[in-house]
């Protein structure tokens, strides 16, 4: 007895309500705890620019005083009536628009070959995707020296066939076009592989039943494959316009914007404006509107996904 006594004097008492608040405790604080660093770098890398941003987007401050000045709405005014602004917007569009339109049935159509049991098809696969795991200013500096006037490769092909090349690069009429072919180049491999693994994903069940009740290729295609793939052509669609309006790279490489605004986009518009002009409230404007344009064309992304039946919702 004396024994049994002294063991439970030693033995320490435990609060079960204690332990279950301390259990409840942990549950809340563990999770915050192991986003703590990504949450980190989001508030410095992201939110504290973006805040930064919009409040310089309100003050005519051009990196040459020493403080900014608050100007309203005026930057606001003087932005969206700038020709050179709306010249940058069509510029983007029309390069996005060129971009989108021959790269997404391109890169299905290359998915749609390779999906079938071809020999050697992972290296074709690898071939078309190399040119994206290249740094766009690399592939821009080779495709400078590919369509010099005078020394390029693309050129002196084209001199053998008794075709005069033309200045692909310092021409108004050929610089958009360079750049649009040039960018093609760089991200088929990507979307192919993209629809690529939308066509991996079909359901070959619905096809085998389509063909069982007398129904062609065409129509197999149009009315059971399609529907399927509907919310990857909608990402694919919504991912090129993104990467295209965001292009900098390669016309910072291969043009600088020019020849005279040839290849102005809007974000090389917001380089010229914040980092060779000093025109930081302008610039800060022009990233605003650009953010708010990026920001609608998402919100038809999720919008066309939910409406498609995808994963949107």
């Amino acid at each position: 007895m004396l024994k049994e006594h002294s063991v439970r004097e030693r033995t320490p008492w435990i609060n079960a309500s204690a332990l279950v608040r301390y259990a409840h405790r942990t549950r809340l604080v563990t999770p915050w705890l192991m986003l703590a660093p990504a949450l980190l770098g989001l508030s410095v890398f992201v939110l504290l620019p973006t805040v930064a941003i919009v409040g310089l987007s309100f003050t005519n401050w051009n990196l040459m005083t020493p403080h900014p000045h608050w100007a309203g709405v005026a930057n606001y005014r003087s932005v969206l009536t700038s020709f050179d602004f709306w010249n940058a917007m069509q510029h983007t569009a029309i390069y996005a628009a060129a971009v989108a339109i021959v790269i997404l049935p391109a890169s299905f159509g290359l998915a749609w070959l390779l999906n079938y049991p071809l020999r050697g098809r992972n290296v074709y696969r690898m071939i078309f995707f190399l040119p994206y795991v290249m740094p766009l200013a690399a592939s821009g500096i080779v495709f400078s020296g590919l369509l010099s006037p005078s020394s390029g490769l693309i050129n002196i092909l084209l001199g053998h066939l008794h075709i005069t090349g033309p200045n692909w690069l310092g021409s108004v009429h050929w610089a958009l076009i360079a750049v649009i072919a040039v960018t093609i180049w760089e991200y088929v491999g990507f979307y192919m592989l993209l629809f690529l693994s939308g066509l991996q994903q079909l359901n070959p069940a619905l096809s085998e039943a389509a063909a069982m009740d007398g129904a062609g290729s065409w129509p197999r295609f149009w009315h059971v494959i399609l529907p399927q793939l509907v919310p990857t052509i909608v990402f694919a669609g919504v991912m090129v316009v993104i990467q295209t309006f965001q292009a900098f790279d390669q016309i910072y490489v291969m043009t600088a914007g020019g020849p005279v605004t040839a290849t102005t986009t809007l974000v090389y518009y917001i380089y010229e404006q914040g980092f060779q002009f000093f025109n930081v409230g302008q610039a800060s404007t022009a990233s605003v509107l650009f953010v708010m344009l990026v920001g609608a064309i998402t919100v038809i992304q999720w919008r066309g996904m939910h409406r498609w039946g995808g994963d949107g919702s």
